[in-house]
This record gives C-alpha cells, structure tokens and sequence, in this order.
C-alpha cells in the first residue's frame, strides 16, 4: 500500500490483491462502493448478496510476518 494514501490506498490494495486471489469483481465492487443510495442500504441483505460478497473477500490471501504478529489472550 503506498504511504499516506489513506483510505482510498488501502481500497486500492485491497482490490488489487483480492482480485489477484479470484475474488469475483462485482462482489469485491459491492463490498467496496455501495451502490447509489443511503448507507444503510448496504447492510440490508434485501439481495440476499452478502454470502457472494464474504466469500469474495475471503478470496484475498494475507500473510504477516511472524515478527508482527501479536497474541490476544
């Protein structure tokens, strides 16, 4: 992710990558830019999507190094 590009970077990144790890693009769309309306149009399942939407997010592989890693207890 290229340094303070703030929220749109991170969009970027992840759409890249997931996309990169076969995530569908019209979920990884979906789960990125909700479409014209009111926000809480995108947390009702209306479509019944959000399972296409989760497995297409599942999609993206993320690997941190083992030094970066910290334990909840």
């Amino acid at each position: 992710m290229a340094p303070n590009k703030g929220n749109h970077g991170f969009r970027r990144w992840l759409v890249t990558n997931a996309r990169t790890d076969g995530a569908r693009k019209d979920m990884i769309e979906r789960a990125t830019h909700n479409r014209c309306g009111e926000i809480i149009d995108a947390y009702t399942d209306e479509d019944g999507i959000w399972p296409a939407v989760c497995e297409a997010v599942a999609c993206l592989k993320v690997s941190w190094p083992k030094q970066d890693v910290v334990r909840l207890t």
